[in-house]
């Protein structure tokens, strides 16, 4: 599947910026299953765009250092991904839960086995994962399976009662959320059960006839390690695995990590900010 993103963030200051910095993750990487085809980013004050690449994904980078009021970014990006069987690989047999214990694993996996800013153990975390790792018989990959159908079934997709500063127990308490709050979720119980688990941010096509939640700007999605050491991509917002209509821009440990833009300027006042996104398929040919 060939898709055209066109990502736009809008700035308006209320007052005259007089120089802004601003860093991106929004290319798309390429991958066993997808290639990133082409990528640009304009940007209005106009100005150079850098780029270097991180263990994450691509970072641009630019700096506008004229007064200006109002900063305009578009990302454009064609990717090509790849059908493929999502569960022909998972061994759904073996007891294999505790195979992620082992030194080489804590010291490889470290930092996505471990708390950070938005993934936090809670007492809630630990109820759910005792009750997850009880109904999947010690197998990994049914442990994620059923996770994701526990978090789809019980938590309530709401866009308007939480925001990108939210906190699991914020989660927990309302029992709703967005994607990148289910899938901190999901990483916590992974972690919580002792298998390493990231924070994938990226695009979900919505293809005609599709019924999928948090197309309308980037999505979250998690990525699981089975024991394998294969890195397993699922989405708990729409309770499947991630599949061709799925796009991967960064992943790290949680939010905090990826974050599309973020930036700072000198000036008086607050900015408004606004994003668009649009995901189209095109022809292939």
């Amino acid at each position: 599947m060939r898709l055209c993103i066109n990502h736009r963030t809008h700035y308006v200051y209320s007052g005259h910026s007089s120089s802004s910095h601003n860093e991106i993750r929004l290319k798309p990487v390429t991958n066993d299953v997808q290639t990133c085809v082409d990528f640009n980013v304009h940007v209005q004050p106009s100005t150079k765009v850098y780029e270097y690449e991180t263990i994450g994904g691509f970072v641009s980078h630019f700096a506008v250092i004229d007064p200006h009021d109002e900063l305009d970014i578009v990302a454009n990006s064609v990717v090509e991904t790849i059908h493929r069987d999502l569960f022909n690989t998972l061994d759904l047999v073996s007891n294999d839960l505790m195979a992620h214990s082992s030194a080489i694993y804590l010291q490889r996996y470290g930092e996505f086995l471990s708390e950070s800013p938005y993934v936090q153990l809670l007492p809630g975390v630990a109820e759910i994962t005792a009750k997850v790792i009880l109904s999947s018989g010690l197998n990994t990959a049914k442990f994620v399976l059923d996770l994701k159908d526990l978090i789809f079934g019980k938590f309530t997709y709401k866009t308007d009662v939480t925001n990108v500063h939210s906190l699991l127990n914020e989660v927990l308490d309302l029992s709703a959320g967005v994607c990148q709050d289910f899938s901190h979720l999901m990483i916590a119980c992974c972690r919580q059960a002792g298998i390493p688990a990231r924070y994938v941010s990226g695009y979900l096509y919505l293809g005609e006839g599709d019924d999928l939640r948090g197309t309308e700007a980037t999505h979250a999605w998690v990525e699981v390690l089975m024991p394998d050491e294969t890195w397993l991509a699922v989405d708990p917002t729409n309770n499947i695995l991630a599949d061709e209509r799925y796009v991967k821009v960064h992943v790290g440990r949680d939010y905090s990590d990826v974050t599309p833009i973020k930036g700072i300027f000198v000036g008086f006042g607050t900015s408004r900010m606004d994003v668009t996104v649009a995901v189209q398929a095109l022809s292939s040919a």
